[in-house]
């Protein structure tokens, strides 16, 4: 198993540098981490490994590549995807780690009902510096995660044509060197593989 896919090597980083946020910013990252532990419980990716590696991996994307040192963003980063996946409520994540934090979530949450991943892409683009970056660091993670998918289906297709379509500009959008570069070098790979 590689290090990307390793669940227990993600979390454990994971845990590492929430030492570095004070006792209040650690308890509040690990309290974030055991409410999307528990919420993705049995939830699989499209590569077959447990979901919770992807919110894990995007906290550590912020925290290492990124030096965030914001709680709540990394909070964030490792809930954003309960209020669309789970039954987890922005009330919930309000009570539990307040305002910012649900509000952040709701901004990285598409309502599928009501809107088309164009659309909310279109609305994050308008979105504050610290929103599409997360957003960015979401979909970094997706992509990289496409070169160890099986299924080279529709699904697989579809994510490919998104990231030319909306990833990569993103990434662009935030003008951020690091996030461009590793975002372009992510896609390049999923290409040779599809080879």
């Amino acid at each position: 198993m590689n290090d990307f896919q390793n669940l227990k090597l993600q979390e454990g980083k994971l845990r590492t540098k929430a030492d570095s946020f004070g006792v209040k910013g650690k308890n509040d990252i690990l309290d974030a981490l055991d409410l999307a532990k528990k919420a993705h419980e049995g939830q699989k990716r499209v590569e077959g490994i447990p979901y919770v590696i992807h919110p894990i991996r995007v906290a550590n994307t912020l925290m290492y590549d990124l030096s965030s040192k914001g709680v709540e963003s990394i909070v964030s980063g490792l809930l954003h995807d309960v209020v669309e996946d789970t039954n987890v409520t922005l009330a919930e994540i309000e009570k539990r780690f307040g305002k910012k934090v649900a509000d952040t979530v709701l901004s990285l949450t598409r309502d599928k009902k009501k809107e088309t991943k164009k659309e909310k892409f279109e609305k994050t683009l308008q979105k504050e510096q610290r929103i599409k970056l997360l957003k960015a660091c979401d979909w970094l993670d997706n992509l990289r995660s496409l070169a160890y998918c099986a299924d080279r289906g529709e699904k697989w297709q579809r994510h490919l044509q998104e990231a030319k379509e909306m990833y990569i500009p993103l990434a662009k959008a935030t003008e951020n060197k690091w996030l461009i570069g590793e975002m372009e070098k992510a896609y390049d790979k999923v290409l040779r593989t599809h080879k």
